[in-house]
């Protein structure tokens, strides 16, 4: 029998995940900045325009990237991962015929020794039909019907 990992390992490494994305968001952002702000107007005045222009873009991308992280991030704090559940919702880890899931954020699948645990939103797609169901329950995704043996 395979060892599943406890809810607060598989939560501690969502929090880890997230805060990793943040701090390198953030890095990215500083170093684009002090880029743009180290360039100097040169002769070729329209060029250095236009790459200041691309590197305001491209902070502004990363900045909409990392306030998606900080959000995802609060949202992880509003879980408590020693919880017990006996209905699927934010914070459950979920036994299925197809597989375990943990609700929490979109990371998608990560291997914790030998188990398989897909982190998905309780905003995706399979997260939204997994929401409010308990054990013994079923779900029908993607044409398959998915069975529902355990909520933790």
């Amino acid at each position: 029998m395979m060892i599943m990992p406890s809810k607060k390992t598989i939560y501690d490494y969502c929090v880890e995940y997230i805060a990793e994305r943040i701090q390198r968001l953030r890095s990215e952002v500083d170093a684009i900045q002090g880029a743009a702000n180290e360039e100097t107007k040169s002769s070729a005045g329209d060029k250095h325009e236009t790459a200041r222009a691309m590197a305001q873009l491209e902070v502004e991308m990363n900045s909409k990237q990392l306030a998606e992280a900080e959000r995802l991030l609060e949202g992880l704090k509003k879980i408590d991962p020693e919880k017990p559940l006996n209905h699927i919702a934010a914070g459950a880890l979920v036994e299925t015929s197809q597989g375990q899931f943990y609700i929490a954020t979109s990371i998608g699948k990560v291997v914790f020794g030998e188990s398989v645990i897909f982190i998905v939103s309780s905003d995706s797609p399979i997260g939204k039909l997994l929401l409010g169901k308990k054990s013994g329950d079923s779900v029908l995704f993607n044409g398959n019907t998915i069975q529902i043996n355990s909520v933790m």
